[in-house]
């Protein structure tokens, strides 16, 4: 093989490097651009969004792509500002943040609650992708729920206190009512008088 050999497979390869690279990126921008969720990339030593998708500006509340990375700032979303420094220290430590529920607010104040997954895009960076679902829904119907477990609990027992003052009335009833008679019971009986 010759020089110009060489040449011509490592520009073959190089192109077709390119081509998959490129490939590869038009792939990643749609999964990211129509993701049914919420998506942005956050530099965390900046504090600054630097992408974000459509899905993301709406959940969130903001009137278009450019004001979510202008105006963004993770402080005015945190119900808790003491989870930010918790979540960024296990970013940095770990590189990514697995499946944690959080309490948030929409830009107008609105409380949300989501599941949160980060990861870091390169070791040697800065920037992480967050992911955010909305679960507010299930949280209204988990405490929901739990309001009814709660009401029916307390119904019940008192239900069963009234049946035991119940209970307790007529044996104290019907015991007196019989000791006071001249009936002579078998004693067989008699234990439950």
């Amino acid at each position: 093989m010759t020089h110009s050999n060489k040449e011509i497979d490592y520009r073959d390869l190089v192109s077709k490097l390119s081509k998959e690279l490129n490939a590869f990126r038009v792939n990643y921008h749609n999964l990211y651009e129509n993701s049914v969720a919420s998506i942005f990339t956050f530099d965390i030593i900046a504090l600054k969004s630097k992408k974000v998708n459509d899905v993301c500006v709406q959940f969130l509340g903001y009137e278009s792509k450019q004001d979510f990375i202008d105006n963004y700032n993770p402080l005015n979303h945190l119900v808790d500002h003491s989870v930010l420094e918790k979540n960024l220290e296990i970013i940095k430590r770990e590189g990514e943040l697995r499946t944690r529920v959080q309490e948030m607010k929409k830009k107008d104040g609105t409380h949300i609650w989501v599941k949160l997954f980060a990861k870091k895009l390169y070791p040697e960076n800065n920037l992480v992708q967050y992911v955010l679902i909305d679960i507010t829904q299930n949280m209204h119907y988990q405490a929901e729920l739990e309001n009814k477990v709660k009401e029916r609990t307390i119904d019940l027992i008192e239900s069963i206190e009234r049946e035991k003052k119940c209970v307790k009335r007529n044996r104290v009833s019907f015991h007196s009512h019989h000791m006071s008679s001249a009936h002579h019971y078998p004693a067989s009986l008699q234990v439950f008088i």
